[in-house]
């Protein structure tokens, strides 16, 4: 009984003046409402919020560690951008981290790894059809995440969140482009429908062609706008 009251306390906390900051300029960022490069006002921010600048500054800093932002000593903080190189980067270790995750998971619970991606397919596939794109997006990175949560290994999961936010981030930048929405959504349900059928490989390289930056890829466009 005392344990339940426990957990029923920690539930019910609210979150700390630091948490507050750090959801929304997170938000924000993720869903574009700030710039890429855009500088950020700690007074600003603290202002809107009804907040002291001490909760802002604290959340600046958690994501900083995100890469969200990018704090410049006596010149403020920016939200992050990204070359070219540095996206091609990221992709290189997105694939090696997210073929890892679908190998691992495969091996583990198939049947519920499909059943999971499956399920966040019908929700986007809901999300397209009344044209919420936004919804659409934040179900295309629940789906990459599904991956993850599958592959009981929390090394994997802790790894893959240090680019997660990044880009999610980056897949808004490119979802006003119903060119990429629809090849993306077409990926994703035949990723799912190939681990259904126990086919693993057509799954590997389909994620692979999803993630990778060869020619007509969904990031090669992002690439070219950010130089």
């Amino acid at each position: 009984m005392e344990s339940t009251k426990k957990r029923q306390r920690q539930i019910r906390r609210p979150k700390s003046l630091t948490e507050i900051p750090t959801a929304q300029i997170r938000e924000e960022i993720i869903n574009g409402e700030l710039a890429l490069g855009e500088m950020l006002s700690e007074s600003g921010m603290a202002g809107s919020l009804g907040i002291s600048k001490t909760p802002v500054r604290e959340a600046l800093v958690r994501l900083e560690s995100e890469g969200l932002v990018t704090i410049v000593p006596q010149k403020g903080t920016f939200v992050f951008t990204v070359t070219g190189k540095e996206l091609a980067d990221m992709c290189t270790v997105r694939s090696a981290l997210e073929t890892t995750a679908l190998k691992v998971s495969y091996q583990h619970t198939r049947s519920e790894l499909a059943a999971g991606l499956l399920s966040i397919i019908a929700q986007m596939t809901s999300a397209l059809a009344s044209k919420d794109i936004a919804t659409y997006l934040k179900l295309d990175t629940q789906y990459h995440r599904e991956l993850f949560e599958h592959s009981d290994n929390s090394y994997l999961l802790g790894a893959y969140r240090i680019i997660d936010a990044k880009m999610a981030a980056l897949r808004t930048r490119l979802g006003s482009d119903p060119v990429h929405v629809e090849k993306s959504y077409r990926q994703h349900v035949e990723i799912a429908e190939a681990i259904g059928k126990s086919r693993l490989q057509v799954a590997l390289k389909v994620l692979g062609g999803h993630i990778s930056q060869h020619s007509g890829s969904y990031w090669e466009e992002l690439a070219g706008k950010i130089g």
